[in-house]
């Protein structure tokens, strides 16, 4: 299809797995998602039409061309540029191409890792003071392992529920790469450590809660 864009853990989020076409439903718990609920008000329902628009293919796939994008969601094609430029950061949607359209819909290079170097970190952002070089540098190429970008934001999200947990920045990156994480949430945390609480307070699992329904985890477990 060339360009394509396909929602983060597509698979995880297919609750009938024989059903044709597949189908999503979206959860209460994406008004937990700091990723989803950080994007402005508008990118927030183009991201929700991205998600009805994979439900027509089986593996979740969508054209990322503003041009196709614009006229299955009867916008311009500036708008779907600015749009999917909006996402790119978010870590919402996997982008299968390093093309992007820019404002105009005309394409454009996307940020992507440096070419390879004697420096230990493959990204482009500043490690975080309170994160070890290789720490840092072993948590860059476990998300560039799985095509998914390194920006403030997603850092600013990590620590965030690392917060939420009760342990630090350092060691939420960690265990990201040993549990093999594309994201980091402070209650899958806890319930692989096998607690209910983090040490700053009580925190609902709603995983155990929303096991069994037949609905979309907005949340997504990464960011």
């Amino acid at each position: 299809m060339g360009s394509t864009i396909t929602p983060r853990d597509w698979r995880e989020f297919q609750h009938y797995r024989d059903r044709r076409p597949p189908w999503i439903k979206l959860h209460r718990e994406l008004l937990n998602d700091p990723a989803f609920m950080g994007l402005p008000l508008a990118a927030k329902g183009f991201a929700t039409m991205l998600w009805l628009l994979a439900c027509e293919s089986q593996d979740g796939t969508v054209s990322a061309k503003p041009e196709y994008i614009a006229f299955r969601l009867r916008m311009t094609v500036r708008e779907a540029g600015e749009q999917l430029k909006s996402l790119a950061d978010s870590g919402l949607f996997l982008f299968a191409s390093d093309v992007l359209a820019d404002a105009s819909g005309e394409q454009a290079v996307a940020p992507r890792s440096p070419s390879p170097s004697p420096s230990p970190s493959p990204s482009l952002l500043a490690r975080e003071e309170d994160v070890s070089e290789q720490t840092w540098a072993d948590w860059c190429r476990h998300r560039k392992a799985k095509r998914a970008t390194v920006t403030a934001t997603v850092v600013r999200q990590h620590r965030a529920e690392a917060a939420k947990a009760g342990i630090s920045l350092e060691e939420a990156l960690r265990h990201c790469c040993s549990a093999g994480w594309q994201g980091f949430r402070a209650d899958w945390y806890l319930k692989d450590q096998g607690v209910g609480a983090g040490k700053g307070g009580a925190l609902v699992n709603r995983f155990d809660q929303a096991r069994g329904q037949d609905d979309f985890k907005g949340g997504i477990e990464d960011f």
